[in-house]
């Protein structure tokens, strides 16, 4: 039977927490990713899948909160098509480097560190705390981006891209990066207008916790024409909007199995 390990996540333990995660894929054991305000709720090992991976928390479109059970294996092949279209953007995932902001017990923070323990590029966190402070932010990646001739790449959600671009200093340091991929929120006309304006490589996407994160997204020269809206879905998707214009999606990588009020649906 598998075993189900429990690990509360905070700022100061990121290391140990990677660390952790490592341990139960050698253990081909289950892990969920916690906060200390996470709400609680027993998950039984009988009900754990066969095969090894992380319970990842979501807290819904409709503010509902769940559990999904994701496989390394569906995990290996959301960080697989994300490679795959920054290839075709002619950008190499393996030389890359990740700046990380977001946290890890959520599926918009966990999964790149995930891609880049798969491509095999760098990866670096950032304390949520220099998020709020642009000058500080600059100022401490200043000699990052002066060295560094790889690609840089982030994930952003709006509230931190606003933030950032309502200062001098954020905006300088958003135009260093090679691309940001922006999502979990609606992106406004109006900060995306200034994001163009400032000649900023937003790539927005669309994902959900049942996917491991995205499955469309917007190439940033296209963004930067002027184009608004979530771009095509990467070559392991099919997406269509049914008779209900309701979004279906379609992927070999969803989620397979989903806990809520107490069962696994």
């Amino acid at each position: 039977m598998n075993k189900l390990i429990i690990f509360e996540c905070n700022k100061n333990n990121i290391e140990k927490c990677t660390h952790a995660i490592h341990e139960t894929l050698q253990n081909l054991s289950w892990i969920e990713l916690i906060t200390r305000n996470t709400r609680k709720e027993f998950i039984s090992d009988k009900v754990l899948p066969s095969e090894p991976g992380v319970v990842i928390h979501s807290g819904g479109s409709t503010g509902q909160g769940y559990q999904c059970f994701h496989t390394f294996q569906n995990l290996n092949q959301s960080a697989l098509a994300t490679g795959q279209w920054l290839q075709e953007q002619g950008i190499e995932p393996k030389a890359c480097s990740y700046l990380n902001s977001l946290p890890i017990n959520h599926v918009s923070g966990f999964m790149p560190w995930w891609r880049s323990q798969c491509w095999n590029s760098k990866h670096t966190w950032i304390k949520l705390s220099l998020m709020k402070d642009p000058i500080a932010l600059e100022n401490t990646f200043r000699d990052f981006f002066r060295k560094e001739h790889d690609p840089v790449l982030m994930s952003l959600v709006p509230t931190q891209l606003h933030r950032l671009i309502a200062h001098p200093a954020g905006i300088k340091w958003l135009q260093s990066f090679t691309l940001i991929w922006i999502g979990g929120a609606y992106l406004s006309t109006e900060l995306a207008k200034k994001a163009r304006n400032n000649n900023i490589n937003l790539a927005p996407c669309y994902g959900t916790t049942e996917t491991a994160a995205m499955v469309s997204v917007l190439k940033p020269d296209e963004f930067l024409s002027g184009r608004n809206d979530c771009g095509e879905p990467l070559k392991d998707v099919s997406l269509r909007v049914n008779k209900n214009s309701i979004l279906e999606i379609k992927t070999s990588r969803l989620a397979i199995g989903r806990w809520r009020n107490g069962n696994l649906e």
